[in-house]
């Protein structure tokens, strides 16, 4: 058996991106360091979808995934997904139902912007968390390791009924979706909706572990190819993130506008050590990584010595009204390219 397998749903092929699942990883990120200590390196495996060729999902996907899930047996599937993904992601889920007693769990863009996540509605979906997913996630996770033996429903409902942990941080929404007997003897849709930890509402991001880049293999298919060196060679790069949320209020996304920063030298640590594993690109995968706000400036004025000591080439994103040409100026000085 295979603790956990983290699946980032197929996109739709105009949607298709190569880059890392950051979302992905951030959320398993304080539950992968538990498990690989408690049942080795293997424990946690990963299948990114939007690597594979096609990268949509069709009957070959789906028996690929049928025989890996059998394979591996994993007590939690994962699986993070964005709404232009949903349809793939349910198939994913069912066909997991057919083959294995995992717990799925659903979780990712999608289930943070609607009014009723998955788990309600679809048998095939036993959790959806909205928000931040590191705590989340390694509480259920645990919950279901366990029960080795019980069924998702069980372990569902004892979520449920389970008291409010207050040792996770971070605003997350637990959702278990089944049903029980009305007591005429019908059957009935019940729903789970827990605000957790409301003494510690806010995720130090600071305290988050490292990402666990590892289980992006290959790892040379995540590279950036706008990012070559003089010789034309693709530089290995890595995705960054420095700060969740976004101060715009775009009607079309989902990103929270509760914004959450990083400090300096926890984003100084993480890019030392990438330095040292031999990446030579950043991504800085912040839905905005510019903004005109004093604080903001100052950030990434302390941060730009930093990334020029580690020589790195890199690359953000933002909007063309969160710029000036002082800070355009202050990112090309950088290594911003």
């Amino acid at each position: 058996m295979t603790p956990l397998l983290l699946v980032n749903a197929p996109y739709p092929r105009r949607l298709k991106f190569h880059g890392q699942p950051t979302s992905l990883l951030y959320a398993a990120s304080k539950v992968v360091p538990v498990l690989e200590r408690e049942y080795g390196r293997s424990s946690v495996k990963l299948i990114n979808y939007n690597l594979v060729s096609p990268a949509f999902f069709d009957a070959r996907g789906e028996s690929t995934f049928e025989a890996a899930v059998s394979a591996l047996q994993p007590r939690v599937i994962a699986i993070s997904v964005i709404t232009a993904a949903l349809e793939s992601a349910r198939r994913l889920a069912a066909v997991a139902k057919r083959v294995c007693n995992a717990v799925v769990v659903f979780g990712g863009p999608h289930e943070d912007d609607v009014n009723e996540q998955t788990a309600i509605w679809d048998p095939s979906v036993d959790i959806s968390v909205a928000g931040d997913g590191e705590g989340a996630l390694q509480f259920i996770v645990e919950a279901a390791m366990a029960r080795p033996g019980a069924d998702p429903q069980q372990v569902a409902t004892e979520l449920y009924g389970a008291c409010m942990p207050v040792d996770l941080e971070g605003l997350s929404r637990i959702v278990c979706g089944g049903s029980v007997p009305r007591r005429n003897g019908g059957p009935e849709t019940w729903r789970a909706i827990r605000l957790f930890n409301p003494r510690k509402p806010v995720l130090d991001l600071d305290g988050l572990p490292s990402l666990p880049r590892h289980l992006l293999q290959p790892e040379e298919k995540y590279h950036y190819p706008i990012f070559r060196d003089s010789s034309g060679h693709v530089k290995p790069t890595a995705q960054v993130m420095t700060q969740r949320g976004c101060v715009a209020k775009c009607d079309f996304c989902s990103e929270s506008q509760r914004l959450l920063q990083r400090s300096v030298g926890s984003v100084a640590a993480e890019l030392a050590e990438l330095k040292h594993q031999g990446y030579g690109a950043i991504f800085f995968d912040d839905s905005t990584f510019t903004n005109l706000s004093a604080p903001r400036a100052a950030f990434i004025t302390s941060l730009a010595p930093v990334l020029r000591r580690c020589e790195f080439e890199c690359g953000c994103q933002t909007r063309v009204d969160m710029v000036d040409e002082r800070l355009l100026r202050m990112l090309a000085d950088a290594g911003f390219t």
